[in-house]
């Protein structure tokens, strides 16, 4: 149930996104929008590393570091989820 939830969940962020970038586009057409993401995501990258992202702070003590416990993250190259529009219409 919870996977069905986070499907969800995930589709409608994507369709959101979509639908921003669109309006976007009708509202402001000149504005460069790849130049726009490219300094968010610029921010977001720097804020993270430095564990200063608001309401992320990063955990130096977890339950994972004391118990030796190791997540398995190899069948991921990224953490950037691509959410291209010729993606969301395969979807």
């Amino acid at each position: 149930m919870h996977v069905v939830s986070g499907l969800c969940s995930c589709r409608y962020l994507e369709m959101l996104l979509e639908y921003l970038q669109e309006y976007t586009d009708r509202v402001k057409p000149l504005l460069d929008q790849n130049e726009l993401y490219g300094k968010i995501l610029a921010e977001f990258e720097k804020k993270w590393e430095s564990g200063m992202f608001p309401g992320w702070p990063k955990e130096t003590s977890s339950a994972l570091t004391h118990a030796g416990a190791h997540l398995d993250l190899s069948a991921f190259s990224s953490w950037e989820v691509s959410l291209s529009r010729s993606r969301l219409l395969t979807v």
